[in-house]
Parts: structure tokens; C-alpha cells; sequence
């Protein structure tokens, strides 16, 4: 199951922030809980790639406490999934700061300078 907002939320997104996931079932909820809190950084969406996971993971995204696209892949790998949730982006401009939760310790990468061309 994934969430899509309607027509009219998706012009208002000025950020995607991707979470690529694999196996990280026990980070998860802490980064999609800490996403939802986040105040006064305008509209924005969050797309939670599940690379392959075994574990509960897509299942912890689909309940998550904010609205959160869910898309599964067969493993890919990171990068792979990174791509495949800017692929669905709908962010203003292609920029996002990017998440991998994929092991005990989340890592967090800053919002690029100038995000890709898409």
C-alpha cells in the first residue's frame, strides 16, 4: 500500500526526502517518527523504499505516523533505491536530503547544493 496525496498537495511539495531501506526494522520507526515531527520546512513528502527487506520494515513504513509513500523492490542496493524513490519524487526542483536506513546506525546526508537534473 502507498499513500499518495491528491492532485492538489502534490504542487505544494518543495521536498522528497527518500528513505531507502534494507532490513531496518529497528531504526525505522525512530527516523519516520523524527520526519513527522519536523516543523517549519514547508510541505514536503516522504517516499521509504524498501530494498529487498526480510524483516518487518515496509510493514513499519506503511504505519508510520505522517503519510509516507511505500515502495517495495527486489535488493538492489542502495543506489538503486535511492533512484527509484527520485523516480517518484514530486519535490520542487529535485532536491531532497537523503536517509539510508539500512543497519543499526542511520545515516543522513544534507540537501545537495543543486540536486540532480530529472
Amino acid at each position: 500500500m502507498a499513500y499518495s496525496a491528491p492532485e492538489s498537495d502534490r504542487a505544494a511539495v518543495r521536498a522528497s526526502v527518500i528513505v531507502p531501506v534494507h532490513n531496518g526494522a529497528a531504526t525505522l520507526p525512530a527516523a519516520l517518527s523524527a520526519l513527522a515531527q519536523q516543523e517549519g520546512v514547508g510541505a514536503y513528502e516522504v517516499i521509504v523504499v524498501d530494498d529487498g527487506s526480510v524483516d518487518r520494515s515496509a510493514a513499519i513504513a506503511e504505519r508510520a505516523p505522517a503519510p509516507v509513500t511505500v515502495l517495495r523492490q527486489e535488493q538492489a542496493g542502495p543506489a538503486a533505491a535511492r533512484n527509484r524513490g527520485a523516480d517518484a519524487a514530486r519535490g520542487a526542483g529535485g532536491r531532497w536530503p537523503a536517509a539510508t536506513i539500512a543497519g543499526p546506525e542511520p545515516e543522513v546526508s544534507p540537501c545537495p547544493a543543486s540536486g540532480p537534473s530529472r
